[in-house]
């Protein structure tokens, strides 16, 4: 390694030993606007299969909301509002940090008064968690029926509970892929447990396969039962694999003895307004306003017909005529961009704010089904922002899949040029041809003729404090290679220093980075995301490594981009996750060791007034070598001003920093001596 590089490096992160960092998650911290409409909850996440059940979990009477996605846990919403005004307020995205798995259920199988918990976190066998105070404990792993046989909830289906027969017992019904229903009649309770028989693997000669003339159908399924003619018997809604909509199979029976034939199926439910998705619908039937009708919900697991990562989470009301209108396909309104977000920060317009980008996986409207970099526009100010949509397809050459911007001024002109890596490995390479207020991108071709193992996420930087900007890239297999840039701002010269910067670490796969002041001490550290939704921090030399297990779980492959967009002093994050949404979170720092543990050190220089406009005065101590140099950088680790002096070894002085051409945002100072020893670092803020 450069030996310049990595002393500096060296000398930088003392502090952050001394705090560590809390998340406080916020939905709706600014407004995003999309289409002219503003977002209700815009940083939400984002669902790609989102598995809805409607239950009253803290028996208040109101039916909260939980949904399961691609992760195995559950999203909690809590129902805040009243009997027939319903309103969801999402209270966290892994309820008690359980994984159900492929499915989940909510009912009281011991019949105590509260809401116990089926699910399949290990197999398809069946997991019962027992509600014990409001904590769902594991019961049981493996449940056996009465034969001593281990209860099976299916494979590539989503079960359903119901009392078909009117014992007070809810019996348990799962799907097959032959496109039969398998029936466990429940017998009640052994030591605490619910006992299942199995009755039959052909509930009701029930056969939903390809048949000639009878459209394309299979087995696979989600189930749901529910009295929509209150008759007082059970109906069937089935979600198939292989059907774009929903099936109804009428119980023409009673509530204990059904008769569910599959000849007078509708196979095109709703029958006014019919659902029609990529497949594999989970359909929810719930009186949530109180009005004594059914409001139908439906999550789209995407089937055979393709895939809905967005529109996928459809709700219908009743209508004056009595049968289901369409109402929404997005039952919460949120940023969703299909999957794999991967954002980023940068005042692409130098208006003095930090406008938002953000990469994704893929597009089926594309060709090849190629992603895309969506530009947010900053239309608000450097204290209080607001974005909007102003661009779904920012750079249109050199696209593949996973796109993973990143900004930064490679040729010393004075604005943005942009880096974009994908999945292959390769890393695309766009010069701004325009100006900083009017950017205008030109491709040319792929950066450092860079091929990794694939899913390369760039972060541009100045690490070694040398004015021009170094390159950190991660790769699909957990890696994390470096390029020293020797050159100068104007003329880069990118020299590879390491391509496994942290070896015998497992950083897990899929890693997207971030090199940015995270921790507020005035140099860039080295936030790293990964395909578990695990995000850590480390010093950019490849020490100091650690996990950041106060982010509270936010969904898998988080990609992390960090800027000050309030300039409240704060860092504020933002995630992208495989789920194509984006998630917020304000950074607040708190002490966790005891101050008097380590010496006093009495600072070189102090910086007034701050925040500032215009001029900013630096007053040096006596201690400040005679021959050194203040280097100011952007938020983004962009080199704004170099001032060196010389002064009388021991002659306290004051040198000053004018930033008229400068806009307003978080400036950080470095006060290095002439050997690049970091004497001391801080922050500025510009106001304008």
């Amino acid at each position: 390694m450069n030996p310049k590089f990595s002393l500096l490096l060296g000398c930088l992160l003392f502090a952050s030993s001394l705090f560590t960092q809390t998340f406080q998650r916020q939905i709706n911290p600014f407004p995003i606007i999309i289409d002219g409409a503003e977002l209700e909850i815009p940083f939400l996440g984002g669902f790609n299969k989102p598995n809805p059940q409607f239950v009253d979990w803290n028996e208040d009477g109101l039916t909260d909301l939980f949904i399961r996605d691609q992760d195995g846990r559950l999203q909690y919403f809590l129902n805040s509002g009243s009997a027939d005004e319903p309103n969801f307020e999402f209270q966290t995205k892994a309820f008690q940090n359980l994984d159900v798995g492929q499915w989940f259920t909510f009912f009281d199988y011991d019949h105590d008064d509260d809401i116990d918990l089926m699910a399949s976190p290990q197999s398809p066998d069946v997991t019962l968690f027992e509600n014990v105070s409001d904590s769902l404990i594991l019961s049981v792993s493996q449940l056996l029926d009465d034969s001593s046989v281990a209860v099976h909830g299916g494979q590539i289906v989503i079960p359903t509970i119901a009392d078909i027969d009117g014992d007070g017992w809810e019996d348990l019904f799962v799907g097959g892929v032959s496109g039969a229903v398998t029936y466990y009649r429940n017998l009640g309770l052994t030591d605490g447990l619910p006992v299942y028989h199995l009755e039959t693997n052909s509930f009701e000669d029930i056969l939903i396969v390809w048949v000639p003339g009878r459209d394309d159908r299979h087995g696979a399924n989600a189930l749901e039962f529910y009295d929509i003619d209150d008759d007082e018997d059970l109906d069937l809604f089935w979600g198939d694999y292989y059907q774009p909509g929903l099936f109804f199979l009428e119980n023409f029976g009673t509530s204990s003895d059904p008769d569910i034939p599959d000849s007078l199926m509708i196979d095109s439910y709703p029958q006014n307004e019919p659902v029609s998705s990529a497949g594999f619908n989970v359909p929810r039937l719930i009186d949530l306003n109180s009005d004594g009708e059914a409001e139908l919900f439906v999550g789209v697991q995407s089937g055979i017909y393709g895939t809905d990562f967005v529109d996928n989470f459809w709700y219908y009301d009743v209508t004056v005529e009595g049968d289901f209108g369409l109402v929404t396909k997005n039952f919460f309104e949120q940023i969703d961009l299909i999957s794999g977000t991967i954002p980023t920060l940068a005042d692409i317009d130098s208006d003095g704010d930090l406008d938002l980008f953000v990469g994704n996986e893929f597009d089926a409207s594309n060709s090849g089904w190629k992603g895309d970099v969506y530009f947010f526009e900053n239309i608000g100010s450097a204290v209080s922002p607001q974005f909007e949509l102003m661009d779904s397809s920012y750079f249109d050459e050199g696209m593949g899949n996973n796109m993973a911007p990143a900004f930064g001024d490679l040729d010393g002109d004075g604005d943005f040029d942009a880096l974009v890596g994908d999945y292959n490995g390769e890393i695309s390479f766009f010069i701004n041809s325009g100006s900083s207020e009017e950017p205008s991108f030109i491709y040319q071709g792929k950066f450092l003729e860079i091929d990794l193992s694939g899913r390369a996420t760039p972060a541009l930087g100045d690490v070694d404090g040398d004015g021009d900007l170094d390159l950190y890239v991660g790769d699909k297999n957990g890696s994390v290679h470096v390029w020293s840039n020797e050159g100068d701002p104007a003329n880069y010269n990118f020299v590879k220093i390491s391509d496994d910067l942290f070896p015998g670490e497992d950083l897990g796969l899929e890693i997207a980075l971030e090199l940015a002041d995270f921790d507020n001490d005035g140099d860039l550290d080295l936030l790293i995301g990964n395909q578990s939704g695990e995000l850590y921090l480390a010093n950019p030399s490849g020490s100091e490594l650690h996990q950041l297990e106060q982010l509270p779980h936010s969904g898998l492959n988080l990609a992390p981009t960090i800027g000050d967009l309030d300039l409240d002093g704060k860092m504020d994050l933002i995630v992208g996750s495989n789920e194509g949404g984006l998630q917020y979170f304000s950074v607040e720092e708190q002490s966790v060791v005891n101050n008097e543990d380590f010496p006093i050190m009495t600072r070189l220089v102090s910086c007034y007034p701050n925040p500032f406009n215009n001029t900013a005065i630096f007053q040096l101590s006596s201690d400040v070598p005679a021959d050194s140099r203040l280097i100011i950088y952007d938020i983004l680790g962009r080199q704004v001003d170099l001032i060196q002096f010389s002064i009388s070894e021991g002659v306290s002085s004051q040198i000053s920093w004018n930033a008229e051409n400068s806009s307003s945002g978080v400036y950080l100072w470095h006060l290095l001596s002439s050997e690049s020893v970091n004497l001391d670092n801080g922050k500025l803020i510009l106001l304008k």
